[in-house]
């Protein structure tokens, strides 16, 4: 059975990093990085300042800061500033980005 993901619920407000978790859902405010992770969904509500290595990212939200992943999903409701370097990057029309983006590097733990 799948482990639930590490949730920072609307509303909520963390100042501090998420390392190794397997997937983490960003609904309300991280201040902070997250590294080693699995999937990083950041909902359409939820924001994120901090840097992120993960093996997925999915944006429907606010981020900013440089990402670091095998597959990144920038959907037409996110805003990005910052670096962004990927094997995979899928940007949806009505997505905003300001930044720079490298494509090709394999995302794994001893690269980020």
């Amino acid at each position: 059975m799948a482990e639930p993901p590490t949730l920072i619920g609307n509303g909520c407000v963390i100042n501090g990093d998420i390392s190794d978790a397997p997937s983490v859902r960003v609904e309300g405010t991280l201040f902070g990085n997250v590294l080693n992770g699995g999937n990083l969904i950041i909902a359409e509500e939820g924001s994120v300042t901090g840097n992120v290595t993960v093996e997925s990212a999915t944006v429907f939200g606010h981020l900013k800061g440089n990402v670091i992943a095998d597959v990144i999903k920038i959907m037409a409701s996110a805003t990005i500033f910052g670096k962004l370097n990927a094997r995979s990057l899928t940007v949806e029309k009505g997505a905003s980005y300001a930044g720079e983006i490298e494509i090709g590097k394999h995302y794994t733990p001893e690269n980020n």
